[in-house]
């Protein structure tokens, strides 16, 4: 019995740990968890490329999409130290869009909410097409964690970072983990 108890929670602590370092927090009304990613000079592509790489609990992360008021306020919560930071969201704008049109999230969930600064989309210098979320409290705090239109590679030795979204691990998942467990301890005794 004592055996069966230290494989399940071994089991437990591997999935639930999660990557080194990594802090997810979990937002209920989406049943997903978030994290901000702290790295200097990744273009959008990167951003995208790094957060379908990371994983927690055993699901696949994706560029954080926004797509209610709750959600912007939990985000905006839980990450205030970031808020000044360029951060890159999951959010994309067909090649030769006006401004205000044809924007995707990265999810294919529908794009009926936004938080744009003023004056935000504006594609401005050419060709914006990815989504960006700043502020700047102390000099213009009606930009605070606010989005823009930007290019891919913006101000590649900027302090950017990007948000990444990963759904809630479904149970079905750590059940097959434990019944896995013991039927690898069963073996063992026999």
């Amino acid at each position: 019995m004592k055996q069966i108890v230290l494989m399940v929670s071994l089991v437990l602590c591997l999935v639930l740990a999660g990557p080194a370092g990594a802090e997810p927090n979990y937002f209920a009304d989406t049943d997903h968890y978030y994290e901000f990613v702290w790295q200097t000079g990744l273009t959008w592509s990167q951003a995208r490329i790094a957060a379908e790489a990371r994983s927690f609990l055993g699901h696949q992360g994706y560029l954080a999409t926004i797509t209610t008021q709750t959600e912007y306020e939990f985000i905006q919560t839980t990450f205030s130290s970031y808020s000044f930071i360029e951060s890159w969201l999951g959010g994309w704008q067909n090649e030769g869009s006006n401004p205000e049109e044809n924007w995707n999230w990265v999810t294919a969930e529908i794009w009926d909410y936004t938080r744009w600064a003023p004056g935000e989309p504006n594609d401005q210098n050419g060709d914006q097409r990815f989504l960006m979320m700043w502020g700047d409290q102390v000099t213009n705090p009606d930009r605070l964690w606010r989005w823009g239109d930007d290019h891919e590679d913006t101000h590649p030795t900027s302090n950017h970072g990007y948000f990444v979204e990963y759904p809630i691990p479904e149970p079905a998942t750590l059940s097959l983990l434990l019944i896995g467990g013991l039927a690898i301890l069963r073996r063992r005794r026999r």
